[in-house]
């Protein structure tokens, strides 16, 4: 019988390749609508009016022919229209166990810094391919909060591969590495172990399946710690990922954070968990 995490990270998957199928279709509407000469400086009509929100090509007063917005997949897609709120609401519910935008993650490894997460406020989420800026942000922590979203969301997933990646002088394509590792799917221990003899591929982190600080805090050896079955080679963004997991409360831990459960308890048990940790981001197969 699958565990829950295993039904959960298949559930993950099933809803992003419908997403993903979603978002290509409204790309080629996007595509023709630009064709067609479509500004998205125009004008909408007022929010009061019946059809507020909408594009018109008339002034303020909204007189003129208004049209559906050209990143529309349908209403009955299931998606709304994209800028407008509540669009994705049917993907965000997952939030549980995928962290859109997640901020303030620290590696006990010591391997990606984002220390300058703690000290600036985050950047309101990105929803839709028109909210990603076209210059850098200033501060290199939004930077990353931005390449992490668009790496995580079906949406901005596909449109920065059919559109950004063309732009060889754009902004985000410095994050290219880490957004492309976290497309990766699943993969078996034996392929997560064989990907250790590449510990410098770009876009990916070396993982402790046991957390390294905990066992030595437990007293465990440091040749189980950094032996060769403790390590594995992941997607730096699915690894931040695993880190903000362990240390928020979880209900299926009796509401501690997976370290403090994991406080006192057997190798095996940490290393059950850090696996169950894995499947639950689509690193590990089911």
């Amino acid at each position: 019988m699958q565990s829950l995490a295993a039904i959960r990270s298949e559930l993950v998957r099933l809803k992003w390749h419908v997403a993903a199928s979603r978002f290509q279709v409204a790309l080629r509407r996007h595509a023709l609508a630009l064709k067609a000469g479509f500004n998205p400086d125009q004008p909408r009509v007022p929010a009061d009016n019946a059809n507020g929100g909408q594009w018109t090509s008339g002034g303020a007063g909204g007189g003129g022919v208004s049209v559906r917005f050209p990143l529309a997949v349908g209403d009955d897609a299931g998606l709304g229209i994209f800028g407008e709120e509540g669009a994705f609401e049917d993907f965000y519910g997952y939030e549980d166990f995928i962290d859109f935008g997640e901020l303030g993650v620290f590696d006990d490894d010591g391997l990606t810094d984002f220390s300058d997460a703690r000290r600036r406020p985050p950047l309101p989420p990105i929803e839709n391919p028109l909210a990603i800026p076209s210059i850098p942000p200033e501060a290199r922590q939004h930077i990353n909060q931005i390449a992490r979203e668009v790496a995580r969301s079906p949406y901005l997933t596909i449109y920065y591969f059919t559109t950004i990646t063309e732009i060889a002088e754009h902004w985000l394509n410095e994050l290219h590495w880490e957004i492309k590792a976290n497309q990766d799917p699943p993969k078996t221990l034996g392929e997560l172990y064989e990907a250790m003899s590449q510990p410098d591929k770009r876009g990916y982190d070396r993982h402790h399946i046991v957390e390294q600080t905990a066992a030595r805090n437990q007293g465990f050896p440091d040749s189980r710690i950094n032996g060769q079955d403790n390590l594995v080679l992941i997607p730096r963004y699915r690894h931040e990922q695993i880190n903000s997991w362990y240390q928020r409360p979880n209900k299926e831990f009796d509401g501690l954070t997976p370290r403090q459960y994991l406080q006192g308890k057997s190798w095996d048990d940490h290393r059950r968990v850090g696996l169950d940790a894995m499947r639950l981001f689509g690193i590990l197969k089911p």
